[in-house]
């Protein structure tokens, strides 16, 4: 929900998309308590499957400028993604919709809704 009604980039001070903050937070938080008092009917047996295509990159909250990484540092971009990280400069282009599009090589491992595991492709060439 949030990410559909564009409330997640929360862009820097005093832009459209920091306003919605707070409007994204209780969203969050009210879509969080709800799933604890669903009772969603679950199938027989084992349901898998494997959550990928996590953004690469957030923005960082703490100096309101710049990238963080959403999993860690060393976690590789996306194949497909990679030309725009290489090309990318935070002080050229600052905060762009284009570099928090970028994937990352993360995912995570989810039975019968419960995360098992989780792990990233490393960057490991230069």
């Amino acid at each position: 929900v949030v990410f559909a009604l564009g409330l997640a980039d929360d862009g820097p001070p005093g832009s459209a998309s920091s306003r919605w903050r707070p409007l994204r937070d209780a969203v969050c938080n009210a879509l969080g308590k709800a799933r604890l008092e669903v009772d969603v009917p679950r199938r027989p047996g084992l349901d898998m499957f494997w959550v990928t295509d996590f953004p690469l990159f957030d923005p960082d909250p703490d100096r309101r400028h710049g990238l963080q990484a959403v999993h860690h540092p060393f976690t590789q971009a996306h194949p497909d993604d990679q030309a725009a990280v290489a090309a990318y400069s935070f002080e050229r282009d600052g905060l762009t919709d284009a570099i928090l599009a970028v994937r990352g090589l993360h995912y995570d491992l989810v039975c019968n809704g419960m995360e098992l595991g989780g792990g990233s492709g490393r960057v490991h060439n230069a």
